[in-house]
Parts: C-alpha cells; sequence; structure tokens
C-alpha cells in the first residue's frame, strides 16, 4: 500500500518543526523513508524563509502555499483538517497521514500502513478531558446530542494512553491515518465546519479540542474498521511520568513516533525528563545534536517540566523577541 505523509508549516517556529519531523522520517521511518510527503502552508501568512524551502527540498517534501484555510483562518488548529482534505482530493496513494508539525520519527511505523478492513488509525487521547466515560459522565449528554447530528448509532470505546481508562472513542488528532478512498479526510473538515459554525462547543466551552472532537465523530461512524494505534505511537513526552507500566520507562528505540508538544525548545530537556532517559542511543544523539529548537528556552529552576509550564515559558520568549525586533524601515 501506498503512503503520503502531511504535515503544515508557517513562518515562524514551525519552520524548525516541520524540517525536524521531515528529517526524522527520512533517517528513522524504515520503508517509509523515501515516502513522498507534503508540507502545507494554508493561510494567508508571512511566507515560509528561503532556507526553509531549500531545506524541505533537500528532504524531498513539497510545499504547498495554496490559501484553503480562508473560513477557519484565526484557527490554527484547521489548518491541518484542510491540508489532509486537500490531499486526500489531490494525491492518488492509498493512504494519508497527517501529522503535526511538532513531532519525531524514531522507528519505522509499520502501522501506518493499514490492513485490509481498516479505514483509519490513531492514538488514544491521554486522559478523558472533553471526553466522556459514558452514562453519568458529565459531558455524555453533549456527545449523545453530536453523535445524533453525525449519525452515530454505536459509537466504540477505547482505553485512554496514560491510564487506561475506559471511554467513548476519542483519538489525538496529532496522528491520523486515514484510507484515501474512504473519504475521513474530506468527512473530518467537514464536520469541524458545522460544529464551529453551529457553535457545538463542549461543556468546558474551548474550542481548541474541536478538532480532536470531529475526528472522534468521523472514526466513529465507522465502528470495527478503526484501529486506535498503542502507546509508542504519539507517545507524548511531556507526561511521560504519567504513562503506566512500559510506556513509562520507554527508551527513545521502542517509541515509533514522538509528540514533544513544545518540549524540544526547553535547553536540556532530554537530559531533565523523568523517567531519564539513556542518551548514549542513537536516537538520542541524534536529537542532541538537533536541540534545542529556536527559540531557544531555558527554565533554570529543577521544577517540573510541564506542557503547561513549557507552553507559557515559550510564549514568553516569543513575546521577549517580538519586542526586540527592529522598526520596520
Amino acid at each position: 500500500m501506498s503512503v503520503r505523509f502531511v504535515c503544515c508549516v508557517e513562518a515562524g517556529r514551525l519552520e524548525g518543526e516541520a524540517l525536524l519531523l521531515c528529517e526524522s522520517l527520512r533517517r528513522f521511518g524504515g520503508r517509509f523513508a523515501a515516502a513522498p510527503v507534503v508540507a502545507y502552508s494554508p493561510r494567508a501568512t508571512d511566507a515560509v524563509a528561503e532556507r526553509t524551502r531549500a531545506g524541505l527540498a533537500r528532504l524531498g517534501v513539497s510545499l504547498v502555499a495554496d490559501e484553503l484555510n480562508t473560513d477557519h483562518a484565526g484557527n490554527p488548529i484547521a489548518n491541518k483538517l484542510y491540508a489532509g482534505a486537500d490531499a486526500e482530493r489531490r494525491f492518488a496513494e492509498d493512504t494519508v497521514v497527517v501529522l503535526d508539525s511538532d513531532a519525531v520519527f524514531l522507528t519505522e511505523p509499520e502501522l501506518l500502513d493499514l490492513a485490509p478492513g481498516t479505514d483509519g488509525a490513531a492514538s488514544a487521547v491521554g486522559k478523558v478531558s472533553e471526553g466522556t466515560t459514558g452514562p453519568g459522565h458529565e459531558n455524555e449528554g453533549y456527545w449523545r446530542e453530536i453523535y445524533e447530528l453525525a449519525g452515530v448509532s454505536d459509537p466504540p470505546w477505547i482505553e485512554t494512553a496514560l491510564r487506561g481508562t475506559r471511554i467513548r472513542g476519542f483519538w489525538n488528532s496529532g496522528l491520523v491515518a486515514a484510507r484515501r478512498a474512504a473519504g475521513i479526510l474530506g468527512e473530518w473538515l467537514e464536520l469541524f465546519g458545522r460544529l464551529a459554525r453551529e457553535e457545538r462547543l463542549p461543556p468546558s466551552g474551548r474550542i481548541d479540542n474541536l478538532d480532536q472532537i470531529a475526528l472522534a465523530l468521523v472514526l466513529s461512524r465507522r465502528p470495527g474498521r478503526v484501529e486506535t494505534l498503542p502507546w509508542p505511537y504519539n507517545y507524548r513526552i511531556t507526561r511521560r511520568g504519567r504513562y503506566r507500566g512500559a510506556a513509562r520507562r520507554a527508551q527513545l528505540d521502542q517509541l515509533v513516533h514522538v509528540h514533544y508538544m513544545r518540549s524540544f525548545y526547553v535547553d536540556g530537556f532530554l537530559e531533565r525528563i523523568d523517567p531519564p532517559l539513556a542518551l548514549g542511543s542513537e536516537r538520542a544523539r541524534w536529537l542532541l545534536e538537533r536541540l534545542p529548537l529556536e527559540p531557544r528556552v531555558e527554565l533554570e529552576d529543577e521544577g517540573p517540566l510541564t506542557s503547561r509550564r513549557i507552553r507559557r515559558a515559550l510564549g514568553a520568549e516569543l513575546r521577549r523577541q517580538a519586542l526586540e525586533l527592529p522598526p520596520e524601515r
């Protein structure tokens, strides 16, 4: 089966992320290392730097800079939905894999070669969050309402990645493999647009998980034809200490796809993570040669390396750099 990988790139920090992602696939992707990759810039934003274009070209990655995301241009989470839907229409490969840019491949992702009878694959969400554990849960009414909207009659059950909690099907959107003929990616964009237009937000009122909610509806339309990927895929390294069993102690050569959620901007992140990683391996050395990404973030105290803390620190650094830019002439 043929596979095409899709990611997004825009001017700014996504440039370094997309280059690292594509380079990791070329280095550690096994039989997928030479697979076609396309990077989308789907909004009317500043063009990516020439060095980024050159880097993508050197890696054999095509760049599509068509202005696709016009209806949700203020919402960057929609970019990958527009990219995926366009790739599903535009290209001929059997499977399209849509990726968040802040991730790396460290081992051949063999499960992205979808088995016969499987139309889509994604990893479970880490925790219940906006999902539901079923009758009696505070979000159950919301999910019943949107299941009816989407025509889902028999939603599947899965287990969360971190604690193994049984929930109705709810998958992380950072790594989604879809059989092109099944039309999943076009449906995903369509349902996202409808949820946004009708303001069908979850009880929390947050819009930043609406892409995952729309994905859950699309995949839940296909019970029995969706694969939930195991923990080495879409491994949330900032939550390493919250995994159970082998996932909590896994070394880099046991991980297929790592979702680093801004942590690779932190100076010394891999050296400080707990439980610790063995840093003498080939994969560790490869990463250490390329990290931290720019803009570098320094966390001087020994506090926990949580996603929230890293996000705040990176935001502060980006604001600081913007203030220090010279005036336009």
